[in-house]
């Protein structure tokens, strides 16, 4: 409640705030509309270039000429002024095309984003009535799918060239309607803000004379188009005739893409949330000269970090104000750790700060936020109640409205207002207003939930986040409940955190507590009760988990699958457990996931390993085989890499006795490849020659330490040399921010499992050599020369040829179907590769990993892959697709082989046949998948040995004609092995460095091996999926919409498995050889007969 003040302020003070700190007044083009402003600049700048989308660009008169086209196209289906015309359009050129348009036709446009929820979607169209939709060919079937029946008009299917492209010149009032803004409400349902041509007039002064805007101006279109900081964005370009820098949500999604577009581009002017900024590195940016941030407040250490490299702009405005209406710039001299302020009124604009009868508070006192001036909206949509409680007379102007925005603040005696909160429950999350009512409404239409809350938290680094409270009459999931809401809510108000309560904290006033609401739990939980560990055997195991899953306490009944385990971390269980000189077999591991149950196949073993350096010839692997056989253009360009960062720094000298010690231990570090007699021999060196490169830069006074490390890395990247051996390269960057090392690994020595096992020798070693020890690592395991030397030996055993009639039949029924390609292209390089990446939320991914694999006993390959399938059936409309599946290759199919802390290239990849013929159920679907995965001898490591080792003769009815057009692989979690006290991955570490979309790892010109790689990895507690492609053959939007539903199925098994309350078992569970899935079923339904 704001506090009235029993004291009637005095006339002078009354007239000393409104004359002073409301003094804004000044000229602007008020008789003007927008695309009025918009056709000036395209006379007095033509040539210049208006608006830039990746590699489409147009000048002010080729944009102005289309707009003219089009807006005559509306006109002719009979669009006037004030008339309402929906815009459902990927961000490109032609969005800002259709916008101008409209408003040229006398229309007012109404964004809808087409990543909100179909009834989101729904109501919006409804609501405003909207007489036109303007969509593109590849959004066209979405408009048709939410029940729209009015006129559609799809850009590329107009013939717009034949029509006149002059301006219109139809009679146009600053007052008449431009937009509407649908934004979050109170009720449950969106509302839609009126915005009209004048308030956007007053901002075209305001970017010229507050800004500075001209003509040589860059300026950055990061807003979606549905958020009116898109607006903001637009016309401070378009009206300045300045040139609007339209950026890709690939770029928006990868801080370092972010980066070096604006600086190749070279940006001037930016708007961004403060969330955004916070990854950004102003050293970074060279050319940008304002900065300004809005949607949400801006923070001291943010803006410090960032005022003395660019002029720092903190804007503060409702949507129903047109976008802004107030600025703080921050000041050249040093600040004091304060809260930021908003600032000032913009031009044309007033400000009051007032209690609840509406009267003016004293400086330094808290009240309401009123704004009056040009930007004030006309008001809601539809809402004349609503229109009427918040745009009231003001008190202070007569014949004039003020907007009460809810929001609480003081004026400070410079005049400068300091931004307090909200007096309601309305929060701003990433830059987006909330309404809580509207999520706590859509919750409370779940048919289990009784009671719900949502409120705003902060994490630790004081980002904000939502977090929904329920009282549920039946079991419910967070997954159940997250999956209900996503159908009714955008993607920006689902919370991140739901949690369950016996009954909501009261007031006295018995009203909900939300002071009392607990912080959500974020540590992994398991539902068993703890039961310790009864021996030696299970303590050592209870250890090896706990240090590997990173988990605090694990009982002897707690599954490994269900507390996040995976295969790739059941073979660092294996390594680790050998220094206890125990053996585990990983695959006992999937079979007996947990300690009570696999305790009993832990075996002694007093067998070691050969402990001194391996030399000489080293036969190739069939990975291997496969790369020299594949003749890549460039193939010494075929590296892994990673940067590591550590704020104070590596010591030099520690680095170098670690890698010294590292390329010692790990044998394979050291190859070479010579060609002898036209076939490549892999040869082991010892410790004679130069091993590896260290170069060391000092980049503390380098203006611009981004580009200078983007550089090096790149040319070492191409400097590796296959023949001399040259396949290690370290590079230590200098900065003032602290150490960046890089190390690049030609894919010949290296794997995923590699880096785990480099990366805690790497620790150990550095930390041992600074506290003065000698460097000790853990014992070697078998050499990568013997576990070739046994895979050639089991090439040609029975025990392969008994996996040949499975191969021989998976050739027989699958089929070589083509991806649906938008170009038919031929040979493509990676150079023309581009990457989107999709990902789970952390609670969705603990889900996955902790709770969805016990309803089938599933892994969690078996799930993404059931994902996969139904992703490319629905895409490729084939109902069978072959794909190349990667595994990690250290199958437990040598019996003496150890080789789980061994380094090198092991992959395995084999074709996997995705079929969905027969089913017609998502649970047929999940179990088909995973007994389809089972039924793949020893997890396929088999079928390249097959074809690059076994003798011919042995193996003639193969053809090895299948050709998958998808690569899959899972990294497993990645950063889960990392030493937090020694390093830490670099923000330069460019995604997933190890996976095809690593920056630089592959050289430009090299061949892409499969049209589509599909890479999955868990970092930071997230789920990540890339999809590679080449833009020579296929378009952003196809690939993207295949991710979409890729992450839509995903969801859906998550959501299925987790809510499925009984395990249900398939015939890979039990040990009868060749039990069918429907003489399981027969079984447990005559077991049922006989039970009743």
């Amino acid at each position: 409640m704001l506090t009235n003040q029993a004291n009637l302020i005095d006339l002078e003070w009354e007239k000393e705030q409104v004359a002073l700190f409301n003094d804004t007044k000044a000229e602007y083009p008020q008789d003007k509309s927008i695309h009025q402003l918009f056709e000036e600049r395209a006379e007095a700048v033509p040539d210049r270039v208006a608006i830039v989308y990746e590699n489409e660009r147009l000048t002010y008169q080729e944009l102005n000429r289309k707009a003219n086209q089009l807006a005559r196209a509306l006109i002719e289906k009979g669009i006037t002024t004030d008339c309402i015309v929906g815009v459902m359009m990927e961000k490109s050129i032609e969005y800002v095309t259709a916008i101008l348009a409209i408003l040229k036709a006398g229309g007012a446009y109404v964004p809808i984003d087409i990543e909100y929820p179909r009834d989101r979607i729904q109501y919006i169209l409804q609501d405003s009535q909207t007489k036109i939709v303007i969509t593109q060919k590849n959004v066209s079937k979405l408009v048709y799918d939410v029940g729209y029946r009015g006129p559609v008009v799809v850009l590329e299917e107009e013939k717009l060239d034949t029509r006149s492209d002059s301006n219109l010149h139809l009679p146009s009032k600053p007052t008449d309607l431009a937009y509407v803004i649908y934004t979050s409400g109170t009720t449950g349902k969106p509302k839609g803000t009126m915005l009209e041509h004048k308030g956007i007039a007053n901002l075209q002064t305001f970017f010229q004379n507050t800004f500075g805007v001209t003509p040589a101006d860059r300026i950055g279109q990061f807003a979606s188009m549905s958020f009116d900081a898109s607006v903001w964005e637009m016309f401070m370009a378009l009206l300045t005739g300045a040139s609007l820098y339209v950026l890709s949500k690939q770029t928006i999604h990868d801080f370092i893409s972010f980066e070096n577009y604006l600086n190749e581009n070279e940006l001037t002017i930016i708007t961004l949330p403060p969330t955004y900024l916070t990854h950004l590195n102003p050293d970074h940016l060279t050319t940008l000269r304002i900065m300004i941030t809005a949607g949400s407040a801006a923070n001291f250490p943010l803006v410090n970090r960032w005022k003395n490299k660019v002029r720092y702009v903190n804007a503060y405005g409702p949507t129903e104000t047109s976008i802004c209406a107030t600025i703080w710039e921050a000041p050249s001299n040093a600040l004091i750790n304060q809260t930021i302020p908003i600032g000032k009124p913009i031009q044309n604009t007033c400000a009051y700060i007032v209690n609840e009868e509406l009267q003016l508070q004293p400086i330094g006192s808290e009240g309401e936020l009123c704004i009056g001036g040009a930007g004030l909206a006309r008001g809601y949509w539809n809402r004349p109640d609503l229109t009427a409680e918040k745009f009231v007379d003001n008190p202070f102007v007569p014949g004039e409205k003020m907007y009460r925005t809810g929001d609480l603040a003081k004026w400070l005696p410079n005049g400068e207002i300091e931004f307090l909160g909200r007096i309601d429950h309305q929060v701003k999350i990433r830059g987006h207003r909330i309404e809580l009512g509207e999520i706590e409404s859509v919750l409370l239409k779940h048919e289990q939930i009784k009671e719900a809350v949502v409120v705003a938290r902060e994490d630790q680094y004081a980002h904000p986040f939502l977090c929904a409270y329920f009282i549920s009459q039946l079991e419910v999931t967070p997954t159940q409940i997250r999956e209900f809401a996503a159908q009714k809510l955008p993607a920006y108000m689902l919370p991140s955190y739901f949690v369950k309560l016996d009954k909501m904290p009261l007031t006295p006033n018995d009203k909900i507590d939300r002071k009392a609401l607990p912080e959500p739990d974020f540590s992994a939980q398991t539902n068993l009760a703890y039961e310790a560990p009864r021996d030696q055997t299970e303590s050592i195991l209870a250890s090896v988990w706990q240090e590997v899953l990173g988990i605090e306490k694990i009982g002897i009944r707690d599954n490994f699958y269900s507390l996040g385990g995976d295969s790739i971390q059941a073979i660092q269980v294996a390594a680790r457990l050998h220094a206890y000189q125990l053996k585990l077999d990983t695959k006992d591991l999937l079979n007996y996931p947990t300690i009570s149950q696999v305790a009993l196949f832990v075996k002694s073993t007093t067998r070691k390993s050969d402990q001194g350096i391996i030399e000489g010839p080293v036969r190739l692997t069939p990975i291997q085989q496969w790369f020299f056989e594949k003749n890549f253009t460039n193939m010494f360009h075929w590296n892994q890499s990673y940067v590591l960062y550590r704020e104070q720094g590596f010591d030099p000298e520690a680095i170098r006795k670690a890698l010294d010690k590292i390329l010692s231990h790990h044998d394979a570090l050291r190859m070479v490849y010579q060609q002898e007699n036209g076939r490549i021999v892999q040869q082991n060196r010892g410790l004679d020659n130069d091993l590896y490169h260290f170069l060391q830069y000092d980049l503390t006074s380098h203006s611009d330490v981004q580009q200078a490390i983007e550089e090096e890395t790149r040319r070492l990247h191409s400097s590796m040399n296959l023949q001399e051996g040259d396949l290690v390269k370290v590079a230590l960057f200098h900065t003032l921010q602290g150490d960046h090392l890089f190390l690049a690994f030609h894919h010949l020595v290296m794997d995923g499992i590699s880096w785990r096992i480099l990366f805690e020798d790497l620790a150990t070693a550095y930390s041992q050599v600074l506290a003065g020890k000698d460097i000790v690592l853990p014992e070697k395991t078998d050499s990568f020369k013997n576990w070739a030397v046994w895979l050639n030996e089991y090439a040609n055993s029975d025990e392969l040829q008994r996996e040949i009639p499975y191969w021989e039949n998976l050739e027989s029924v699958a089929r070589n179907a083509s991806l649906p390609k938008d170009y038919e292209t031929v040979g493509s390089k990676q150079k023309s590769i581009r990457n989107i990446q999709v990902g789970l939320l952390a609670e969705e991914t603990e889900q996955l990993l902790k709770q969805a694999n016990s309803a089938y006993q599933t892994e969690i390959n078996d799930l993404l892959l059931a994902a996969l399938g139904l992703a490319v059936a629905e895409w490729s409309r084939h109902d069978q697709i072959v794909i190349n599946l990667e595994g990690h290759g250290r199958e437990d199919v040598i019996e003496q082989a150890n080789v789980t802390r061994t380094i090198g290239w092991f992959t395995s990849q084999y074709p996997v046949l995705l079929d969905l013929s027969q089913i017609r159920h998502l649970p047929d679907h999940i179990k088909c998948t995973k007994e389809n995965l089972r039924k793949i001898p020893n997890k396929g490591i088999g079928y390249e040995i097959l074809k690059y080792m076994t003798e011919p003769e042995r193996r003639r009815s193969l053809s090895f004609s299948l050709q998958p057009e998808v690569t899959f692989n899972y990294l497993g979690q990645f950063d889960s092995g990392f030493n937090s006290e020694q390093f830490s991955r670099s923000p330069y570490s460019s995604g997933n460095s190890l996976g095809a979309d690593g920056k630089n790892n592959l050289s430009p010109d090299s061949e892409i091996y499969t049209a589509l790689n599909i890479t999955g990895r868990i970092e930071g507690g997230e789920l990540l999926i890339t999809f590679t492609y080449s833009e020579e053959q296929f378009r952003e939007e196809s690939i993207h919409q295949l991710s979409e539903n890729y992450r839509k199925h995903l969801r859906s098994i998550i959501t299925h498995c987790s809510q499925k309350k009984e395990v249900e078992r398939t015939p890979s569970d039990f040990s009868l050889k060749g039990l069918q899935m429907e003489e399981m079923d027969d079984i447990f339904e005559l077991l049922a007969d006989t039970l009743n």
